[in-house]
């Protein structure tokens, strides 16, 4: 938000205790005036549709029961030709993962086959110091892609 003057964001978390941790660290920003934590969650966002230029979903979607649903609300809230930026653990089967992409190709996939076109993709590799590293030596990475929305809606 600092680096776009004109920006306002939309922070959703499912947990009610990220509000005030939210809405402290915009004021520590000085944007409060320019951001709103909400609590909501991905399977039913709150908003109206076709409201949002760009919409972030990093470390989420592994997390939901029902992915199409998640990938049907966020395409709800955004814009015709928005970005969409993901980001997802790769093939990290672990008991709070419902859901486990395979490969940064099933990521581009999900989205590829439901009306969105790849703009970036990378496959971002855990440091070696990193405690999820340690714990899970078999832990390869995380997808991060972004994607444009179709504007044929």
């Amino acid at each position: 938000l600092a680096a776009h003057p004109g920006w306002r964001g939309s922070f959703v978390d499912r947990s009610a205790a990220a509000e005030p941790y939210c809405r402290g660290y915009l004021e520590t920003l000085g944007l409060s005036s320019r951001g709103a934590p909400v609590t909501g969650d991905i399977e039913s966002l709150p908003g109206p549709a076709a409201h949002f230029d760009l919409v972030i979903a990093t470390e989420v979607l592994e997390h939901t029961s029902d992915p199409q649903r998640a990938r049907a609300e966020l395409t709800r809230i955004l814009k015709p030709g928005g970005l969409l930026a993901v980001g997802v653990p790769v093939d990290l089967d672990i008991p709070m993962h419902p859901v486990v992409f395979g490969s940064v190709e099933a990521v581009r996939d999900f989205f590829v086959h439901f009306g969105y076109e790849l703009l970036a993709e990378d496959l971002v590799m855990p440091l070696v110091t990193d405690a999820v590293a340690e714990a899970l030596p078999e832990f390869i990475g995380c997808a991060h892609s972004v994607f444009r929305r179709s504007t044929d809606a």
